[in-house]
């Protein structure tokens, strides 16, 4: 099919995707980068945020992924990591949870001050995803 690459979504527990897409945006670990059809090969650190996958036939899926590698060869995009959580199974409420928790931790040095930041940047990520994919503003 013209205009499409091949995309596997690989976690430790499944392969949670193995479709033809016409676009992803990736988050890498110093940015969103996309992939198209006759993109340059390349390996690539994934970070955590949304990732956002294209259909030929229309439609978008997203997914909370969070740390691994993207490859890209050959009009295939493999992506595995160590997470990665269909929109639709995000819960707003429990993302909000997670971070009012991530938010009371004291950071007494770097390296807790460092967890809390990403805890509460995942839960931000979880919550604007769980509630654009129901059509509502994300914000916390």
């Amino acid at each position: 099919m013209a205009g499409t690459i091949r995309c596997k979504l690989i976690t430790p527990e499944a392969q949670a995707l193995d479709e033809d897409i016409t676009y992803a945006s990736i988050p890498g670990w110093d940015g969103l980068f996309g992939v198209e059809q006759r993109r340059a090969a390349v390996l690539y650190m994934l970070g955590m945020g949304p990732l956002r996958l294209d259909f030929p036939q229309g439609g978008s899926r997203w997914y909370f992924v969070e740390g691994g590698v993207a490859h890209v060869n050959d009009n295939e995009l493999t992506i595995l990591c160590e997470k990665a959580v269909p929109a639709e199974k995000l819960d707003a409420e429990e993302a909000q949870a997670e971070y009012a928790q991530a938010q009371a931790l004291r950071a007494i040095d770097i390296e807790t001050a460092d967890r809390k930041t990403e805890a509460m940047n995942r839960a931000r990520i979880k919550k604007s995803l769980a509630l654009a994919h129901k059509g509502r503003d994300g914000a916390i």
